[in-house]
Parts: C-alpha cells; structure tokens; sequence
C-alpha cells in the first residue's frame, strides 16, 4: 500500500504538469462524505476531465471508454514525464512538444507540488484545500460561509482578491454546475501557511507574493520561489 503523503505529492506533481503543458486546464478539488477527495484536472467547459483517486486510480474518457493507470504502475515507472505523455495522447490532448511559456495559474499549481515534494519526509504534513470565489459560494462547494470568512480573514489581500473575483464572475458562477476554485488554502498541518490565487499570487499574513515574477526573478526555479515566498514555514 502507498502512503497518500507519496500518493498527493504524485498527484499534484502530475496535475500541475498536464496544466503547465496545456494552459487553458485548470484544476479542481471534489469531496464526497465518506470519501477521499479527488483532484481533478479539466477544461473550463469541462468536456475533458481526468481525475486523480488518492484510494484507487488516475481516469478519465478516451473514446467514450474509461482508462485507469494504477498508482503503483506510477510510482514503478523511471520516468514520470512518459506518463504525463501517455495521459496526453488516450485522453486526446495532444503531446507537447515544447511546454508554453509558465502562466500565472500554472505556477500556483507547480509551486503547490513543489512544496508537497519537499514536504513528504516532514514532521508536518503539507497539502492544499481548494476554497470557493467568494464567502456566499461555499454552500455550493461544502463549506460553509463561517468556514470560508475563518480561513481567508486573516489574509487581507485574500480578502480583496475574493471580492474584485466575485464582482468580475458571479454571473458566470451561477450557471456552473461546478465551482471553479479561483483559490487554495496551502496548509501545513492545521495551520494555514497561505492563500493562494490562482492569478498568480500568494497572500500571507504579512503581504503577498507576486510568484510569477518571484519565479522569473529566480531564473525559473520553483524551489528557490518556494523559499522566497514561504523560507520561515520551511524550517
């Protein structure tokens, strides 16, 4: 049996690479009561959906057919990109040359696999739950307004990203099935480390962090980015 800590940072890892790779995917996060989350990678119209089971599996539709790559055929494998590749080609993607330029949702993802790679041998456990827009969503993606004002009001950035988020989509949001989730709280253990925007910014407690340009000013580095944005939580 694979620990889920191998298992989320695999996850993300991948998830944040078929982003990177194809900018106009987004990813998502679904809870279900009595099981695991699923992360899901799609397109805004989500005609395309692969989904990642931390319990069982990666799936998704190719040809009206449902594939599965196992965990283990996973972490088995030499080389990790070769299956990013095979995802692409079943799910008709299309396999990336070049990877494109990083964005600003894309480095959000990446960094948040970078921190859960660093972080599988930690004492503390990284991972990062997904938040609605704006306070009044949450009833539609599980979480109740309370929930929402307690983890976001301590960052104040997050606080005005939610509401400029809100005045620029809520009409769009309401003829969704599912939520997008503009934001993530990155969490270490049950402490909230930061909120993260996915256009591009991490709200701290103390500021916010442009990590495009951080990432750009470290020579493309994501560890290095990581250090910048949260070196005191890394210790």
């Amino acid at each position: 049996m694979i620990a889920d800590r191998f298992t989320l940072a695999q996850t993300w890892w991948v998830a944040s690479e078929l982003v990177r790779r194809h900018p106009r995917l987004m990813i998502s996060r679904r809870e279900s009561e009595g099981a695991p989350p699923v992360l899901l990678v799609h397109d805004e119209g989500e005609g395309m959906k692969i989904g990642f089971d931390l319990s069982t599996a990666i799936q998704f539709l190719a040809g009206g057919v449902l594939k599965r790559i196992e965990w283990a055929e996973l972490f088995g494998s030499n080389e990790p990109l070769q299956l990013v590749r095979r995802i692409e080609l079943e799910s008709g993607l299309g396999i990336v040359a070049t990877a494109p330029p990083m964005t600003e949702r894309s480095v959000v993802y990446r960094l948040i696999a970078k921190l859960l790679a660093l972080g599988v041998d930690d004492r503390y456990t990284w991972h990062a739950v997904s938040l609605p827009g704006y306070p009044t969503a949450g009833a539609w993606a599980g979480m109740t307004t309370d929930a929402w004002n307690r983890t976001v009001d301590p960052f104040p950035g997050a606080v005005g990203a939610s509401l400029g988020y809100y005045e620029r989509s809520s009409g769009a949001l309401r003829s969704r099935t599912v939520l997008p989730n503009p934001f993530w709280a990155l969490m270490r253990d049950v402490d909230t480390v930061a909120i993260l925007d996915v256009a591009g910014h991490a709200y701290l407690r103390t500021g916010s962090v442009d990590l495009l340009a951080t990432y750009r000013g470290t020579g493309n580095s994501l560890a290095r980015t990581a250090v910048l944005a949260f070196g005191d939580w890394l210790v």
